[in-house]
């Protein structure tokens, strides 16, 4: 599950310093898309413990709960950044902390 959370934030770190926005990576696009719904598919499938492991009681099912949550977090907020940085007309940037566009133009070939 790790490696897809990683996959995916180099993914989207790759779309916006290529400063062509969503529709201009149509490849990196559908494959931040893929990736985003297999972290979600590994994680659903993290709380199908059942008696797994036996001995932990409730944390077998608590730990399992947390993960998922954490996962959610992590591909929801890495899509609202993709999506913000798209709104952002002049930069593709976008500061989820400061919750505003980051004022960086992007270059422009000579």
């Amino acid at each position: 599950v790790y490696e897809g959370v990683m996959q995916l934030l180099l993914q989207s770190s790759a779309m916006i310093a290529a400063g062509k926005g969503l529709f201009g990576e149509i490849t990196l696009t559908i494959s931040v898309g893929v990736t985003a719904l297999l972290i979600l598919k590994k994680g659903i499938e993290l709380l199908k413990v059942d008696d797994a492991i036996p001995h932990m009681g409730i944390l077998a099912y608590l730990c399992p709960v947390l993960v998922l949550l954490l996962l959610v977090g992590v591909v929801t907020l890495t899509l609202v950044r993709l999506v913000m940085s798209e709104l952002c007309t002049e930069s593709l940037l976008y500061d989820l902390g400061a919750k505003r566009c980051v004022a960086a133009p992007l270059p422009r070939p000579e």
